[in-house]
């Protein structure tokens, strides 16, 4: 399964997450997506089970994941989300 998510798609998602979520220990959690924020240039970081997806630039980001089952899941959540925040 092919997931391609654009970056707004990932801000929308994480400003989804930090505005529905719950407090975790490093930021917020929203339907098992914990979204931080680093305090090094501002950076957002999306983790969930096995994945980490880390926004490098406005138009970029990494994606480190343990199986592609777990990535496959985490952006298609992702995405999910966006879509949802765009509809509101």
């Amino acid at each position: 399964m092919k997931v391609n998510l654009k970056p707004q798609q990932i801000t929308d998602a994480y400003d989804m997450i930090m505005s529905r979520g719950t407090p975790s220990s490093h930021g917020m959690m929203y339907q098992s997506i914990e979204a931080v924020r680093t305090d090094a240039y501002d950076k957002i970081c999306l983790c969930a089970e096995g994945v980490t997806l880390r926004v490098t630039s406005p138009k970029s980001y990494h994606l480190d994941f343990d199986s592609q089952i777990h990535r496959d899941s985490f952006l298609l959540a992702l995405k999910q989300l966006s879509e949802v925040k765009r509809e509101e």
